[in-house]
C-alpha cells in the first residue's frame, strides 16, 4: 500500500473514510469492505492516536498523486485505489458502488495505466465484492481468484497486436 510516497501538499482526508472500510486491514482482524469497528463514517478513526502502523502509513493514490482532481477522492468517486505490495494499482470498489470505476471520468485513466503498467509486467485489477477484474489495455477480464491463488497474464504478439491470456494459479506454481 502507498507507505513510502507522502501525500500531495492541501490533499487531506477530510471527511472521507473509506480506507477504513474498503481494504483488508489484519492488524485489526477488519475483513475488506467491512468498515472497521473504530471508524467513525463521515468523521475519522475513533482511536486516531492509537492506530496501527499500517493505517497511520496508508495514503490512497488520490492522496500522493497530484493529477488526481477531486472527483478522484474516494468520498466521492466511492472506490479507493492504492499502489499494492506487489507493484500492482488495485482499485477497491465499495460494494454500495461496484461499477463506480466504469464511470467516464475514471475509466479512460485506468484504461491508459493499465497499458502503461503492462509494459512492466504489473495489473491494474479492480476488486469489487467476490469477483477481481482485470483491467487489460484491449478488454476487461472478470475472474475468481481462490484463496492462495495469484493471476497470471501472459502476452502473445499477434499480427493483429498483443494477445493478452489470463489464468490464476496457485502462488509459488511455475508455468507449465
Amino acid at each position: 500500500m502507498n507507505l513510502s510516497r507522502p501525500p500531495v501538499p492541501g490533499k487531506e482526508c477530510g471527511s472521507c473514510t473509506l480506507c477504513c472500510k474498503l481494504p483488508a486491514i489484519a492488524a485489526l482482524n477488519k475483513p475488506r469492505g467491512v468498515w472497521c469497528s473504530h471508524a467513525l463514517p463521515g468523521r475519522g478513526c475513533g482511536i486516531y492516536e492509537e492506530r496501527p502502523g499500517i493505517c497511520r502509513d496508508f495514503h490512497c493514490e488520490w492522496m500522493v498523486n497530484a493529477g488526481l482532481g477531486p472527483e478522484w477522492k474516494p468520498a466521492t468517486c466511492k472506490f479507493v485505489i492504492f499502489m499494492a505490495p506487489d507493484g500492482n494499482l488495485s482499485v477497491l470498489a465499495d460494494s454500495g458502488y461496484p461499477d463506480a470505476w466504469r464511470n467516464p471520468r475514471y475509466y479512460p485513466w485506468l484504461k491508459t495505466n493499465a497499458a502503461r503498467m503492462m509494459e512492466h509486467n504489473k495489473l491494474v485489477v479492480v476488486l469489487a465484492g467476490p469477483d477481481m477484474i482485470v483491467i487489460l489495455p484491449n478488454r476487461d477480464e472478470r475472474l475468481r481468484v481462490p484463496e492462495g491463488h495469484i493471476v497470471h497474464v501472459a502476452r502473445t504478439p499477434t499480427p493483429a497486436g498483443i494477445k493478452y491470456d489470463v489464468e490464476t494459479r496457485p502462488a509459488g506454481a511455475t508455468p507449465a
